[in-house]
């Protein structure tokens, strides 16, 4: 009888620790997955604010262009008309 009680008793703990061992893997399971959508939001974000860093970039070369255009147009205006003075 007394054995019976043990084997009972040790069944029941090893149903409880399977069942905690199950319930932990289902845990980490869904914070891995969890970590891995962080994850890959965080490179598409990262992607997304490099593509708008070059965008930017590229626009800034423009208009520096286009400033150095408009500074040799002055030059020329200024030498054709001479510099004016209010």
């Amino acid at each position: 009888m007394e054995l019976d009680e043990e084997r009972s008793a040790s069944a029941i703990a090893a149903n409880n620790a399977m069942a905690m061992i199950t319930r932990l893997q289902a845990e980490k399971a869904a914070v891995e997955m969890e970590a891995f959508q962080y994850q890959r939001m965080m490179e598409e974000q990262a992607e997304y604010d490099q593509e708008a860093l070059q965008f930017m970039n590229d626009e800034l070369l423009k208009k520096e262009d286009e400033m150095k255009l408009l500074q040799v147009e002055l030059e020329t205006y200024r030498e054709k008309y001479g510099h004016i003075s209010k």
